[in-house]
């Protein structure tokens, strides 16, 4: 598919979230999903690059991009993995392989461990470790945690969002965050995810809300327990700049391969794209 992709949208939990479609029907599907903070064009170049052996579906996360925002600020992993559940139930999908970069990884692996049968293949980018900061975030009282997140969703509620006079202002901050986008990506991300407001001024589509971390998930071990649930065959593909943060250890999983990409920091799909696509494609590929 060589034009853009077509607009839709399903209901979640009373939300109207958006996706964007790759065409192909006659073509098996693959789910794209994108990180924290980010929108469903973030993957133009890779869906582009697939939507000759695949239909690619690419949703905005609830409280991203196009799609609704949670009136009650709820962006828990559970949610969002109910939300992934109701596409596929929009779309008719028993099964597909998935690709999924940061939070969208936490998602899509949460999902794969709950419904095995419904991944048929799993690629994680820069999204499967742990920290050893868990331990430390665990040790604080359970009510202090839900009392800091009521605090912070006060303030995220409150917040101003940055305006940017232009899609070249907003984009120039991306470059501030990835200094190794380019000026045409950093553009088309910043186009794509924000929005021209009546002011004239432009903001970044996502909710504040959405970056506040819930306080209450499952354990560490029920996570270890769903992981090794998951029956498709997993590629982890790291970033190596990413690879040495403090603390960062690769996840356990019972089937799965690692490539470290070389000059990759986080965004690795967009710092490595031929890399990732070579990568994406020899595994979705493979018997």
């Amino acid at each position: 598919m060589t034009g853009p992709p077509v607009s839709r949208t399903f209901r979640s939990q009373r939300l109207d979230l958006h996706y964007v479609d790759w065409g192909g029907a006659h073509l098996p599907p693959l789910i794209l999903l994108h990180g924290g903070n980010d929108h469903c064009r973030s993957w133009d170049p890779l869906a582009r690059a697939l939507s000759d052996r695949f239909r690619v579906i690419a949703p905005d996360l609830r409280g991203h991009g196009d799609s609704g925002w949670s009136s009650d600020s709820h962006y828990s992993i559970t949610a969002h993995v109910f939300d992934l559940l109701a596409l596929y139930e929009a779309l008719g999908l028993e099964s597909a392989p998935i690709v999924a970069h940061s939070f969208g990884g936490f998602v899509a692996l949460r999902f794969a461990g709950l419904y095995p049968a419904a991944v048929t293949r799993l690629v994680l980018l820069d999204s499967a470790s742990r920290f050893d900061g868990e331990a430390e975030r665990l040790a604080v009282p359970v009510e202090q945690r839900i009392v800091t997140f009521f605090e912070k969703i006060r303030r995220a509620g409150r917040a101003s969002p940055r305006p940017y006079a232009s899609i070249g202002e907003a984009a120039a901050r991306m470059q501030v965050t990835n200094p190794s986008l380019s000026d045409d990506l950093a553009r088309h991300l910043a186009e794509h995810g924000s929005r021209l407001g009546e002011d004239g001024m432009r903001r970044w589509k996502f909710d504040p809300s959405a970056r506040v971390r819930t306080p209450v998930d499952i354990s560490p071990e029920e996570r270890r327990r769903l992981r090794w649930q998951v029956a498709a065959r997993v590629l982890i593909l790291d970033g190596a700049q990413s690879c040495g943060a403090p603390g960062r250890q690769p996840l356990d999983f019972p089937d799965a391969s690692r490539i470290v990409v070389a000059d990759a920091g986080h965004w690795v799909q967009h710092d490595q794209p031929a890399a990732v696509l070579a990568a994406v494609r020899d595994f979705l590929a493979a018997d």
